[in-house]
């Protein structure tokens, strides 16, 4: 894979990714059924999350790319809670409801950036 092949695919893929946050938990009946699958969602996503960004930290880079991409990660990390709380942002603070926006937006926005990373992955393993 090239370096043309793989941002075509990016430039392709992300805008075309729905940013609406969607979850196929809603299509359960029973309320407690839904929020445990929204549970059980955010962790499979972040799970992977984690798995293709520790993949990327181990790979053979320069220490001084290692640095940024550690960088913009913890500064992704943070934009990440404050757009999670921006979402939520109308429902009351201590509900249950706030809770589950907040997870709900946080899979999402794992899912975007494990695929950003994939997308990193291949870059390094390129050259």
């Amino acid at each position: 894979m090239n370096l043309r092949s793989i941002f075509i695919g990016l430039v392709l893929l992300i805008p075309t990714t729905s940013l609406a946050i969607e979850s196929k938990c809603y299509e359960l009946t029973n309320q407690f059924d839904v929020d445990r699958c929204i549970v059980n969602e955010n962790k499979k996503f972040k799970e992977e999350y984690d798995k293709y960004y520790s993949h990327l930290i181990e790979l053979k880079i320069p220490v001084e790319h290692r640095d940024k991409i550690v960088e913009s990660e913890e500064s992704w990390l943070k934009q990440l809670n404050k757009d999670c709380e921006n979402y939520a942002y109308y429902t009351d603070e201590n509900s249950d409801t706030n809770e589950i926006l907040k997870l709900e937006c946080r899979t999402e926005m794992y899912n975007h950036r494990t695929i950003f990373i994939k997308y990193l992955i291949n870059m390094a393993e390129s050259f």
